[in-house]
């Protein structure tokens, strides 16, 4: 006998039917066919499944699509659909929902966290617990607060993009490129654990994505204005590390990542001199003291800075750094201590820490009269070692520890307001500096043009 074609109001009413009968104790069908093999059939319990009953070769095989009226007449026929298509291909559909089941099962189980962490717990091996748990941090925050719960086999190259460029749209280029770098060294785990087969990395070209990072113009105030500058930070009533630091850098014009970093076996407070390594970086690329480049840099100490060195020495000289911090990451104070005070003394968009470097350098050159080359050495913007090749003087150190020590009594005749710093137009500077030695040559230009200048 032909099955009647179904609707709604059709399959309704049969139900209903079949109720009855029941009710009643009638002998009556339970099922209720739709045409190939796809029947709604009432269970022992009240509820009614859709089933789909099919042949496979010899073997007949049934499978559900799920209770009515959740699975409505209509779904149940999309799925029948899609069944019956399988079954054509000689491909049983039971078997086949199975397989996809456990290829969830492990898309839930490698998520992009998951993976993550098992990346991280290889990783981690032989890290001290610090280290780790910072660069856990550093993923967590940037990547996996957005993406962890995503299958990492759905994550493409324009989803990993899309995470870069978030960081990148904050101006944090340093921070964009250590997202790559470690997600980088995820996929690469997947790859090698047979998670994923295709990298989702391989062809992304970073340079396109992080741009170079652009040579900021760090404000300082007027030579003229340096006096007030001056008094203004030694009364700082704050936090003394920072006021100290700010004075240091005022006399020593280093990095501020350099005086932050800085640790007390590289000071040698009896000969007046500050050794600053070259650059020490972790596994990853990234640097975690030293210089800006990989060469040592010699920082000679006037009176005054070996001076705030023994005040500092008697808070933190127990410890490894000059500046220590109990709650950041890194060990020392942050990147915005000493811009903070900068900012209390109301210098905001006037004077920034960095721009402490470019007033030592306009009251080296345009006020004492300096050489600029040994300005710019002294500020580490020149290789020493290309000092030496250009000049064929050994680093310049007597001279730069003459400078640095007519550096710092100037600005105590600046801030004490005896004198007053300003640029002094060229046809007004005549004479040497003092302390230099009056016969020293000029740069030619064949020597200027060996320098190389870095910022």
């Amino acid at each position: 006998m032909a099955t009647i074609p179904l609707n709604d109001s059709k399959l309704k009413k049969r139900i209903s039917e079949i109720e009855a009968a029941i009710i009643g104790e009638l002998d009556t069908s339970t099922s209720i066919p739709d045409g190939h093999g796809l029947t709604l059939q009432r269970q022992s319990g009240g509820s009614w499944l859709w089933f789909y009953r099919f042949r496979v070769g010899r073997r007949a095989s049934r499978v559900s699509f799920g209770a009515y009226p959740a699975v409505s007449l209509a779904e149940a026929r999309e799925l029948h659909k899609a069944a019956r298509e399988l079954v054509k291909q000689g491909v049983n559909p039971a078997h086949e929902r199975t397989k996809n089941k456990v290829v969830k099962v492990q898309e839930h189980s490698n998520t992009l966290a998951a993976v993550t962490r098992a990346w991280w717990d290889v990783w981690r091996t032989g890290k001290q617990d610090k280290q780790a748990l910072r660069v856990w941090g550093f993923l967590d925050k940037n990547v996996l607060s957005k993406l962890g719960t995503l299958p990492i086999g759905q994550i493409t190259p324009d989803v990993v993009v899309s995470v870069i460029d978030a960081v990148v749209k904050r101006g944090s280029y340093d921070v964009a490129g250590r997202v790559a770098i470690y997600l980088r060294k995820v996929f690469d785990y997947a790859i090698v654990r047979a998670i994923i087969n295709v990298h989702p990395m391989a062809s992304i070209d970073l340079t396109l994505i992080i741009p170079a990072r652009q040579t900021a113009n760090h404000p300082h105030v007027p030579l003229e204005e340096a006096g007030q500058l001056l008094r203004d930070i030694s009364g700082y009533q704050g936090n003394i590390l920072k006021r100290i630091g700010l004075q240091l850098i005022a006399l020593t014009f280093v990095r501020n990542v350099e005086l932050r970093g800085a640790r007390w076996a590289d000071f040698d407070l009896k000969n007046k001199l500050w050794t600053v390594p070259a650059a020490v970086y972790d596994e990853d690329g990234q640097k975690i003291y030293g210089m800006k480049k990989n060469t040592v840099h010699y920082v000679p100490l006037s009176r005054q800075a070996v001076a705030l060195l023994k005040e500092l020495h008697a808070i933190s000289g127990g410890g490894v750094h000059l500046f220590p911090s109990a709650v950041s990451k890194s060990g020392v104070i942050s990147e915005d201590a000493f811009m903070s005070v900068l900012e209390d003394l109301g210098y905001k968009d006037r004077q920034d820490v960095h721009g402490l470097r470019g007033l030592a350098k306009k009251g080296l050159v345009n006020y004492l009269n300096y050489p600029s080359h040994l300005a710019e050495v002294q500020l580490s913007h020149i290789n020493e070692s290309e000092v030496e090749r250009a000049y064929g003087a050994k680093l310049h150190i007597p001279e730069r520890i003459a400078m640095m020590q007519a550096w710092a009594d100037c600005l105590d005749d600046v801030r004490a307001g005896v004198r007053t710093m300003r640029e002094i137009p060229l046809n007004e500077q005549i004479g040497t500096p003092a302390n230099t030695e009056p016969d020293e040559k000029p740069i030619d230009k064949v020597k200027r043009s060996r320098l190389k200048v870095v910022s």
